[in-house]
């Protein structure tokens, strides 16, 4: 009974592992898509988060920078709460 309760411990935490792995693998290939995007979609993609003041542009000082990107995630936090209520 012993050896039973660790082999379906050690195939348990396997089984765990192996689904990590897969979902890691899953959500990286999202990022290796964007990686091979061509330079005009980059550029496109670049051009949209600084119109959406996600993007230093150079000519904005830091403060401008970090006030708009807690705006982002303040607006972001309080869209998931009212999608909770």
């Amino acid at each position: 009974m012993k050896l039973f309760k660790r082999n379906a411990i050690i195939l348990t935490v396997a089984m765990f592992v192996c689904a990590a792995v897969y979902l890691n693998w899953s959500y990286g290939k999202d990022e290796l898509a964007l990686d091979a995007m061509g330079s005009e979609d980059a550029e496109i993609m670049s051009e949209e988060l600084r119109e959406a003041g996600l993007c230093y542009s150079g000519n904005a000082d830091e403060s401008e920078l970090s006030a708009s990107v807690s705006d982002y995630f303040a607006a972001a936090r309080l869209t998931r709460t009212q999608a909770r209520d």
